[in-house]
């Protein structure tokens, strides 16, 4: 039973990586470079997760909440600097 609950949690945390990771394809080309090759890395570590979630286990799990960490940590990264990159004209932020 325990199995089943790690999967249910791997397949779970495998599907907000998933849309963390498209949010930040869709934004990345607002970034330079050095956010697009944390993103490719990031992706690879992604790819390995995805092979070996077929077994499942605890060890897997903390590895996946630490990539999403990572993911989400990314896409904060692009907002900060989106909004810097516009904010560089006053009249377009808001505050």
């Amino acid at each position: 039973m325990e199995k089943l609950n790690v999967k249910q949690q791997t397949d779970k945390a495998l599907g907000r990586l998933r849309t963390l990771r498209d949010d930040i394809r869709v934004r990345i080309h607002l970034g330079g470079m050095d956010l697009q090759d944390t993103l490719r890395d990031l992706e690879a570590r992604m790819d390995t997760a995805e092979r070996t979630a077929k077994h499942a286990s605890e060890e897997l799990l903390v590895a996946l909440q630490n990539l999403e960490t990572r993911f989400v940590q990314l896409g904060d990264k692009i907002a900060a600097r989106v909004t810097e990159v516009g904010c560089k004209d006053k009249t377009a932020c808001t505050h």
